[in-house]
């Protein structure tokens, strides 16, 4: 048995748990493409807005942080459950080559 063909096996098994009646309960996969969304968008905004960000008050901070997390949270849970799962492996796989090459283009580690 290769390794494709475990993968292939266990990504199948995968699918028949989430569409299954009745369906498992969330496994936390819409967080594999909520995070590097939640790093590019925190990595972007601290890198090139500061300005915006030391004038804005602790209340509208607070209002844009929850907005934002709330939005991207029930985005990852309706993504989660009606997403296939190969879909979303390939999803996620691009997502997260996004925010290597952001990562490395942009120079975070420089200040």
């Amino acid at each position: 048995m290769s390794i494709f063909d475990f993968v292939g096996k266990r990504l199948d098994e995968l699918e028949r748990d989430r569409t299954g009646f009745p369906p498992r309960g969330p496994r936390y996969g819409g967080l594999w493409l909520g995070l590097p969304i939640f790093f590019i968008l925190g990595g972007l905004c601290t890198k090139y807005k500061r300005q915006y960000l030391d004038g804005a008050g602790p209340i509208a901070l607070w209002a844009g942080f929850v907005l934002v997390v709330a939005t991207l949270v029930f985005g990852c849970l309706v993504y989660q459950r009606r997403v296939p799962i190969k879909t979303q492996l390939v999803v996620d796989l691009v997502a997260w080559s996004i925010l290597v090459w952001i990562f490395i283009h942009f120079r975070f580690w420089e200040p």
